[in-house]
Order: structure tokens, then sequence, then C-alpha cells
């Protein structure tokens, strides 16, 4: 047999496609943009209790309903890179996982916004509660992008170019560092 007729012999597993850097552009890019705005969110949070100038109150609300417009859309990367693998338990639950998450993020979103936009003189929330939730919001998107990277590097460590995989490794070493 031929090299060529032994390779069109074997079959490769359906769920077998490598995942490369440009797959996991757009995933890279919201997530960049999401740490900035936590960023941002957590100087607000370290200046307290001077609220945000209104016009800052307004471009980080802006930025609020994006995310919230984004988990509106519903499908992302990292679903469509696994979803079709939902008969594996682990997948599932990783799934499962990204999508709470997400869900969560986008209603704390939302308190978010309508907090920023109070008038402060009106507004009955403490300055206190108001840190409370930005750091609440802050943590819990960046607990959500670091488990979904660490969850593309665990369900598809075999599928991963050497290029996505330094992208991966590359994030999450900028965000902890």
């Amino acid at each position: 047999m031929t090299e060529s007729r032994r390779s069109a012999d074997i079959v490769l597993p359906r769920r077998w496609w490598m995942i490369d850097e440009i797959d996991l552009a757009r995933l890279i890019a919201e997530q960049e943009d999401l740490a900035g705005l936590c960023d941002m969110l957590e100087a607000c949070a370290d200046a307290l209790p001077i609220r945000p100038a209104p016009e800052s109150a307004s471009q980080l609300c802006a930025s609020l309903h994006e995310l919230v417009a984004r988990e509106a859309e519903g499908d992302t990367t990292f679903a469509a890179l696994f979803g079709r693998d939902a008969g594996d338990v682990l997948t599932l639950a990783l799934l499962d996982q990204s999508r709470r998450r997400r869900a969560d993020d986008a209603l704390h979103a939302q308190d978010l916004i309508a907090m920023l936009q109070a008038d402060p003189s009106v507004c009955v929330a403490s300055t206190d509660a108001l840190g409370y939730m930005l750091r609440c919001f802050f943590n819990g998107c960046r607990a959500a992008m670091d488990i979904e990277l660490l969850a593309i590097l665990t369900l598809a460590r075999h599928r991963l170019t050497s290029a996505a995989r330094s992208l991966i490794v590359e994030s999450i070493v900028r965000r902890w560092s």
C-alpha cells in the first residue's frame, strides 16, 4: 500500500479538527476588552467614596450595555468550539458553567448600569454598596474569563496549534501579572 492510500483509509473522529489562533481571535479580543472594562471599574471602586464623573459613568454604562448585548446574542466562541461535543460530561459542565457566569455577568452589568446612572443625591444605596457591586462584577468577570481559557486548554489540549496555545497562555499570563 502506498503512503497516500494508508492516510486515505484513516478516518479521524469528527471531533478531531485543529484549533488555530484565528479560531480564538474573537474570544481573546472580547476578553481583552472586558479586562480593560474591569480595570476601569476597579479604578472606580478604588476611588470611592468619590463617584465617577457623569461623562465617565456614561462611558462605563455604554461598555456595560455592550456586554449585556453580547450576552443576549448568546453564541460565544467557547460554545462554538465545543458545542458539538456536548455528549462529554466535562464539556457539558464547562459549557454550562460558562453560560451561567456570562448570564450572571450580564445581570450584574444591568445592576451596575442602574447604579451608575442613578442620581447620587436621590439614590439611597451607599458608596459601600456600589463598591461591593463593582468588586463582585469585575472579580466575577475575571474568573469567568480565566475559566473559559483554562477550559479550552483542558478540552482542546490535543487540538490546539502551538500558536493557539501560545495565544491563550499569553492572555492568561498578561492578566495574572
